[in-house]
């Protein structure tokens, strides 16, 4: 989050207002970090011009949908999209690649997907 006016503002920044999404290329919603685990948290900061803060989201490369209904289908590799939104601010969506993973013989394959930061503009 980054304030990109020229006076301090203050911003919610808190997991209850802090949304990550995952897309296919087509806009095919397939995840978020609110589905399975919804925050009511809010955390109120004063940003100064220009001070930028960030956060990571994990994903776990399941997919979700809202309330988290089961089961949950792993997301294959490909190319997607990812949009945060933060209250009613909305990313333009950021392609990033998901690569398999290499699973050694008699290794037990490793459930995870990258962290991913947060972009966005606020101000």
């Amino acid at each position: 989050v980054t304030n990109i006016g020229l006076v301090a503002c203050q911003r919610d920044v808190g997991a209850a207002v802090l949304a990550a999404y995952v897309y296919t290329l087509d806009n095919q919603r397939l995840w978020s970090n609110l589905d399975c685990a919804p925050s009511n948290e809010t955390l109120i900061r004063t940003f100064q011009p220009g001070e930028q803060v960030t956060t990571e989201v994990t994903w776990t490369g399941m997919g979700s949908a809202p309330n988290c209904p089961l089961p949950r289908q792993p997301i294959g590799p490909g190319t997607y999209n990812l949009v945060v939104q933060l209250g009613n601010l909305r990313s333009a969506p950021v392609p990033f690649m998901l690569a398999q993973t290499a699973v050694q013989p008699g290794q037990a394959p490793v459930d995870g997907a990258p962290h991913m930061p947060v972009p966005g503009p606020v101000g």
